[in-house]
């Protein structure tokens, strides 16, 4: 399983930056970054399973599995830095990596999302537990899905899992 698109592979970069898409988001929202990022790190997105051009792979994974993919590229210092669900799996990751004894990040970012203690209700909150019609109500009146997405409903059905 190819777990990172490389948009431009530096090796010589002394550092890593790993980066975690979110929910329903791929490795191309990292796309630009690379060359905003500098000479000094390497920005390695993360495609996720079920996303892009991984769209045929089943979309269940593990953090495990996620963890250990990126213990096992990281070849130098590195980072990660999470986007909303991003942030919150780059939390699961940064845990399960302590557990499995594996290399930690220099540095945890996370953008998007609330710190794991704060409690604060959302109207987002539960989504993931809520029937998919009651899930695409939410998230179309928080402003979560592009104008007219709901009159393509194939497009829906590839984007719900």
């Amino acid at each position: 399983m190819n777990w990172f698109v490389s948009p431009g592979s530096r090796p010589q970069a002394p550092a890593q930056l790993f980066c975690l898409p979110y929910a329903g988001g791929g490795a191309s929202a990292f796309r630009r970054w690379q060359p905003e990022a500098g000479p000094d790190v390497e920005v390695l997105p993360v495609q996720l399973p079920g996303r892009e051009n991984r769209i045929g792979d089943d979309p269940d994974f593990t953090v495990a599995e996620l963890a250990a993919a990126i213990a096992d590229r990281a070849d130098r210092p590195y980072a990660i830095y999470g986007h909303s669900m991003g942030g919150r799996l780059g939390f699961e990751v940064v845990r399960e990596l302590r557990r499995a004894g594996r290399e930690l990040p220099v540095r945890l970012y996370v953008g998007g999302a609330r710190a794991p203690h704060v409690t604060a209700a959302s109207f987002f909150d539960g989504l993931s537990r809520v029937a998919d019609d009651e899930l695409l109500r939410r998230l179309a009146a928080g402003g979560g899905l592009p104008d007219g997405l709901l009159d393509h409903p194939e497009l829906v059905e590839l984007l719900l899992p």
